[in-house]
């Protein structure tokens, strides 16, 4: 088996921790595919730090209200779906479209600290935690506060926070990342204004907010996103040649973003 397949097996695995002897052996003998387990290892680790939603207040008295009522405890045998084999990493980065805001914060948080991880800065790997490294740290304070937003508005709020955090990184690290680095920061930013603020505004419920309220929301937002397209616009003609695309994929997004959450609060009914 080669490299490649002996990483795709790793990331296989229920939890890339646990290798069976085969793969063991090859880690023993292969230092590249050593490091990039560990690597593998150390997002596992990120990704048993995603935040859940508590559950429902009223969940645990209407549990008790079951177990106490009259009859039988267990009124059907359910029927429980097989677990797919793969690690929570492969299936948060196997999720179809992103489709469900909260999936998009969930893929943000695991592809930030995949990119921390990953990434050929001068900062070794081994020392990247989430209490550390400032992007990953407000991600993972996003993805908090997205878990527990109550209203879509507190939800797009959030979301306009983190597409904030990912372009001022862009900017930040213009001058000291590579092109590539530069390209992946962009799609997150890219995923998070089309995927996450413009979609979560386009299926935004007619009812909560007032009329006002809501083209108030939607104009602060697209306020915000103009910003961030001026700053990477300001930003791409200060930097060097290869942090240019990126920047000005970002800038090109925020304004294309900006423009549909201005059209959206024109037709607020």
């Amino acid at each position: 088996m080669n490299c490649q397949t002996i990483q795709n097996r790793i990331l296989a695995l229920p939890d890339p921790r646990q290798v069976p002897g085969p793969l063991h052996e090859h880690l023993s003998g292969c230092a590249a595919c050593l490091e990039w387990w560990k690597q593998a290892v150390r997002l596992e680790q990120l990704l048993e730090q995603l935040p859940v939603p508590a559950a429902p207040n009223d969940r645990k008295a209407a549990m008790i209200d079951e177990l106490t009522a009259a009859g039988p405890v267990i009124k059907s045998v359910p029927t429980l779906h097989r677990p797919s084999g793969r690690s929570p990493l492969a299936a948060v980065l196997a999720i179809p479209g992103l489709a469900y805001v909260g999936g998009l914060a969930a893929a943000i948080l695991v592809l930030v600290g995949g990119w921390q991880l990953f990434r050929t800065g001068p900062a070794p790997v081994a020392k990247i935690t989430p209490s550390e490294d400032p992007l990953l740290k407000a991600m993972v304070r996003r993805d908090l506060a997205l878990a527990q937003a109550k209203t879509p508005a507190q939800r797009l709020e959030v979301l306009g926070g983190m597409a904030d955090d990912l372009s001022g990184e862009a900017r930040n690290l213009a001058r000291v990342a590579t092109a590539e680095e530069l390209r992946e920061l962009s799609g997150l930013f890219r995923k998070v204004v089309d995927d996450g603020i413009i979609k979560q505004a386009r299926d935004f419920p007619p009812h909560g907010l007032s009329v006002s309220e809501r083209k108030t929301l939607f104009e602060t937002l697209a306020a915000k996103l103009a910003e961030a397209g001026q700053e990477a616009d300001r930003s791409a003609r200060e930097s060097p040649p290869h942090a240019q695309p990126a920047l000005k994929t970002i800038a090109d997004t925020a304004r294309d973003g900006q423009t549909r959450l201005r059209a959206m609060a024109r037709e607020v009914l």
